[in-house]
């Protein structure tokens, strides 16, 4: 009968609890035109992990797998201001960041 109960208990947690790793993710937008920006190279850096990412047409980028920690996002384009700011991405925890 113990073994039920364990394998009951098992069942019940979800897959979200157990997770180890995030997401950082967001929208890049150019502040003057208030528009999605393309094309624009965004850099994830920190001690556990470097990602780079290619924002696409509706200027969203993704970084999936992230472990957390401090991070530091840059974001490049031609004829556009750099922009970088820090982030920290908590365990099993998703960062949403809006980039203008």
């Amino acid at each position: 009968m113990p073994s039920l109960l364990v394998a009951a208990l098992a069942l019940a947690i979800s897959a979200d609890s157990l997770r180890t790793e995030s997401s950082v993710r967001g929208p890049v937008l150019d502040a003057w035109h208030d528009r999605p920006l393309a094309d624009a190279i965004v850099r994830l850096q920190g001690s556990a992990s470097r990602q780079t990412a290619l924002t696409n047409l509706d200027g969203s980028f993704t970084f999936p797998g992230v472990r957390p920690g401090r991070y530091s996002v840059s974001v490049e384009r031609f004829a556009y201001q750099g922009s970088s700011f820090r982030v920290e991405v908590p365990v099993g925890r998703d960062v949403i960041v809006d980039v203008q």
